[in-house]
């Protein structure tokens, strides 16, 4: 139940569809239509985390795809946000 990706799990202050942040929610959706599968926000401290289910590495045009709606999301500044892909 709930289609997640197993691999992908919360971590503190991590967001999975569970209701952290409306905000979180907003931004894992918009990402999903960029074409991908599984997405899972990590907000800790000042640092905003992106996991993106991904069998190969992202391209520079996803990664500014993925920052720029997190950035804009989340008011973050492009240096808090950190991309990482889960195979």
């Amino acid at each position: 139940p709930g289609g997640g990706t197993p691999g992908l799990q919360d971590q503190q202050g991590g967001h999975r569809g569970g209701g952290l942040s409306p905000k979180a929610s907003i931004a894992e959706n918009l990402i999903k239509t960029k074409n991908f599968s599984d997405v899972v926000i990590l907000l800790n401290d000042n640092n905003i985390n992106v996991v993106v289910k991904q069998n190969e590495n992202l391209k520079t045009e996803q990664v500014a795809q993925i920052s720029n709606i997190i950035s804009r999301e989340f008011k973050a500044d492009i240096n808090d946000i950190h991309i990482s892909i889960h195979k």
